[in-house]
Parts: C-alpha cells; sequence; structure tokens
C-alpha cells in the first residue's frame, strides 16, 4: 500500500511540474495579433446651410432673385445612401436605407449612422433626395416612412420629397413649398453623387469616420432656374412649378469635410 501511495504521489508531483512548465511562455512561440476588424462605422453629418453661413431659422437671408426671406421649416428624404469605392475597394451600398431629414430647430446637424462598413478607401457618395418609386406605391410603412410623419399625401398615395416653409420680408408674406411627385414628367424624385473634394474616405476596421455635408436651402431658388417666391407662394401638387424648385434643390447637398 505504501508503494502504491508513493508511485500515485510521483505521477501528481510530475503533472504538476509539467503544468507549470506549461503555463511559462516559450520566447520561441510566435505572437498572434489581435486581427483587425472587418468593419468601421460612418456618421453622415448633414449640416444646414443658406449659402456660406450656418442656417438659422428666424434669420433673414437674400435669394438669388434679391427677395428676403426667413425659413421656418426645411426637411426632406435623403434615401439609398451608396459610398462609392476608389477602384479597389467596393461600393458600400447601405440596406434600408431611408432618412427624413429634419433640420429642426435653428442651427441643428441631422446625423446619419452607417453600420458595418467594410474598411478601405473611398472617393465619394451617392443618394437619393426622395423615395423611390418602389416604396411610394408599398403601402402603409413604419419609421421615416410612416405617414404620420407629415409627408406623405392621402390623397394621391405618395410621399412629399421636400418641404421648405416660411416667410418673406418685403413685402411681408407666408410661402410653403411642398414638393411631391414620384413618376412622370413632373417627378421630383432626384439622384445625386459627388466625389470628396481632395481627399478620401479612408476607413480602418473598427474605427469611426464623420462625413460632414451641407445642404443649401440658397439652391432652392437657382440653378438651373431661378426661383421667384412672390410668383408663387404656395405649391401642394405635382407640376410643372414643383419640378422647377426640383430640379434646383437637385444639388443643393454638398460636400463638407472628412473628420
Amino acid at each position: 500500500m505504501t508503494k502504491h501511495i508513493k508511485f500515485f504521489s510521483a505521477v501528481i508531483l510530475l503533472s504538476l511540474i509539467g503544468l507549470q512548465c506549461k503555463k511559462e511562455s516559450d520566447p520561441k512561440d510566435p505572437i498572434i495579433p489581435t486581427p483587425e476588424p472587418a468593419t468601421g462605422t460612418v456618421m453622415v453629418n448633414v449640416k444646414a446651410y443658406s449659402g456660406t453661413d450656418p442656417l438659422v431659422y428666424g434669420t433673414t437671408y437674400t435669394n438669388a432673385n434679391s427677395e428676403q426671406f426667413k425659413v421656418s421649416m426645411f426637411r426632406y428624404y435623403l434615401t439609398n445612401i451608396v459610398l462609392m469605392g476608389d477602384g479597389t475597394t467596393p461600393d458600400y451600398v447601405q440596406p434600408e436605407s431611408y432618412y427624413l431629414v429634419d433640420h429642426g430647430s435653428a442651427n441643428a446637424t441631422y446625423q446619419i449612422k452607417l453600420d458595418s462598413v467594410p474598411k478601405g478607401t473611398y472617393k465619394g457618395i451617392k443618394f437619393i433626395i426622395g423615395v423611390d418609386s418602389l416604396r411610394n406605391v408599398s403601402g402603409a410603412q413604419t419609421g421615416a416612412l410612416d405617414p404620420g410623419n407629415g409627408m406623405f399625401w392621402t390623397w394621391s398615395s405618395g410621399y412629399i420629397q421636400f418641404k421648405l416653409e416660411g416667410t418673406t420680408v418685403n413685402p411681408s408674406g407666408n410661402f410653403a413649398y411642398h414638393i411631391g411627385g414620384f413618376k412622370g414628367a413632373y417627378s421630383a424624385v432626384k439622384e445625386n453623387a459627388f466625389v470628396f473634394t481632395g481627399t478620401t474616405l479612408q476607413l480602418a476596421g473598427g474605427a469611426t469616420k464623420n462625413l460632414n455635408i451641407q445642404s443649401d436651402v440658397q439652391e432652392v431658388f437657382k440653378n438651373p432656374a431661378v426661383w421667384n417666391i412672390a410668383s408663387m407662394r404656395n405649391i401642394s401638387t405635382a407640376g410643372a412649378s414643383s419640378k422647377t424648385i426640383a430640379d434646383n434643390y437637385a444639388d443643393m447637398i454638398r460636400f463638407g469635410s472628412i473628420q
């Protein structure tokens, strides 16, 4: 019995010595680096401007037709966002990409979060101002496309793509442009794209980048047509006048910076 006890004691002792040896790292063992995540995050910050000045509700501005005006509402749909790759990095197409940009109170910035963006280099962005035709005919929806958001014409079963409301100073009076329509000659759905001037968005795995873009309300009144508020103060149906404004605001969003 004593011999058996001594034998088992020796086995246990050798096992403990072996475990201790395993705990001590061998300097020759390779160091395995932690793999970098495959994706990152891009925060798209949309800030309202009037020309080169941040837009402040209730402040007086002068448009391309020399009319003085103040803004009380500036909201629109920004949808179908795509980050354009540089040729090596493929485009990133955000799924379910529908946002109701409401600049709300004075000097507000609207933020869009792009999750799970593959790491790489991106040279620009594509998007639609408005809601595409498929979603216009898809019945009642939720979130940004909920008709309860006040951006839907129930009588014509279509989304209001863009709203601008305010007042003119001299002569004084209100104006309200509710621009809708998604098909035919008077469609207000506008596709746009631009490259990041003089730079690229280089996204590392696990990192977050800020893409700052600017939405210029002055573009509503110019390019390709100069718009006169006094000639028509209210628009609430699709037609030639709403198309003129939609053609103007098609290029209202521009690149700001990357941080």
